[in-house]
């Protein structure tokens, strides 16, 4: 069974590959990755909705510009990036 989107993105930093990925939906299946560039992916369901957004070198600086759904992921993303001194741009 599919999950539906979540009520606001959820945000999970790993230290160990030093990546952030900002879910928009849980439990479903990715049907397409959009490589933004070699540091950012999103990935779509088979209807089209964005998934998650994954952001790879985060403690080098985030980089939202092009993002799908940038002013979300910028607000939620803020909170984390201020703890850890990370740069947005």
């Amino acid at each position: 069974t599919l999950m539906p989107a979540l009520s606001k993105p959820c945000v999970h930093y790993d230290p160990l590959v030093d990546a952030v990925t900002i879910w928009f939906q849980r439990g479903v299946e990715s049907a397409r990755t959009d490589v933004i560039d070699n540091l950012r992916l999103a990935d779509y369901d088979a209807r089209g909705k964005l998934a998650f957004v994954e952001l790879i070198g985060v403690s080098k600086g985030l980089r939202l510009e092009g993002l799908p759904e940038k002013e979300a992921i910028e607000r939620e993303l803020l909170p984390l990036a201020q703890s850890k001194g990370w740069k947005l741009a």
